[in-house]
């Protein structure tokens, strides 16, 4: 069985689209997708129209994401927030409405997707754990769609339907791989949007959110670096590891770049799928050190 997986990536989100529609036209369909936050959205959308349409539909889907003002009242708002100590920077309804508008018709729970199997991660307070949705054919899309993105500090907790409270699945799983290989894939395309290369603080002053930012980085990194080593020692070559990155730097509210981040990840998957023919190595060796690195640093932590 055949999987894409896709990371997490916010507003950057529409980089996967283009990047899947280069893998799809050239005969890859997958017969699982995984995803998880940004990468929950699409896979969600490619398992109910898994098709050239889809992949159209898709693409409107985050042209439109832009008027949708998912991040409403931009700082000032998050000051206030802050300042009233809300759970969040800022509120959830405006997601809420636009993942609701598009959600396809008749579709309210796993069971009702007729394309490839679908698994959402998330991560379920207050201990963290993962929470995979779409085990039971009786989960609810909507709840799995909303616990994804829950993405703190930005957005608040989702409180399921059954009581359970999740935040965004990139938190224990941003690139899922491995979930992909436990359930039965045996060739996997990862579509992982990188982190923006982290500020130096020779050049500028640090605002809060890249301080934020440099601190997440090298520890989701390290989490994905050993996923995919662990996958690769699995599958070898069946594992394709497809780069994802934006032609500049957006803040994070800034979802009016949809239609060149489509075509930036078109164009990337497709350079990366010709190198990859020529024989290139697609996953650094680098991922060996990285993963003996996190196991020391969780030794010193519980020491």
């Amino acid at each position: 069985m055949l999987a894409f997986v896709l990371s997490g990536g916010g507003n950057l989100g529409a980089l996967q689209v283009g990047a899947m529609r280069a893998v799809i036209q050239r005969g890859h369909t997958p017969g699982l997708l995984v995803g998880t936050s940004a990468g929950a959205l699409n896979a969600a959308y490619l398992a109910a129209y898994p098709d050239d349409e889809g992949l159209s539909g898709l693409e409107r889907c985050w042209q439109e994401a832009a008027r949708a003002r998912l991040y409403p009242g931009g700082l000032l708002q998050a000051l206030w927030r802050w300042i009233c100590r809300k759970e969040s920077l800022f509120p959830n309804a405006s997601l809420y409405r636009f993942i609701k508008a598009h959600m396809p018709p008749g579709i309210s729970k796993f069971r009702d997707l007729k394309g490839p199997r679908l698994l959402i991660t998330a991560a379920q307070l207050p201990d963290g754990a993962l929470r995979l949705f779409g085990e039971s054919p009786e989960d609810s899309l909507l709840d799995a769609l909303m616990s994804s993105t829950a993405m703190p500090p930005y957005l608040p907790p989702w409180r399921c339907a059954d009581g359970s409270l999740c935040i965004d699945g990139g938190v224990v799983a941003l690139l899922p791989v491995e979930i992909a290989i436990a359930r039965g894939a045996k060739e996997v395309y990862a579509f992982h949007i990188l982190p923006y290369p982290l500020s130096s603080p020779a050049r500028r002053k640090l605002s809060l959110l890249d301080l934020m930012e440099s601190a997440l980085s090298p520890m989701l990194q390290c989490q994905v670096e050993t996923q995919m080593l662990r996958a690769t020692r699995q599958l070898g070559k069946r594992v394709h590891w497809i780069p994802l990155s934006p032609p500049r730097r957006l803040p994070f509210w800034d979802f009016s770049h949809a239609t060149e981040l489509i075509e930036a990840g078109y164009q990337q998957a497709t350079l990366h799928l010709a190198s990859s023919r020529r024989g290139s190595s697609a996953w650094s060796p680098m991922g060996q050190i990285l993963e003996r690195l996190c196991v020391l640093g969780r030794r010193a932590f519980r020491a």
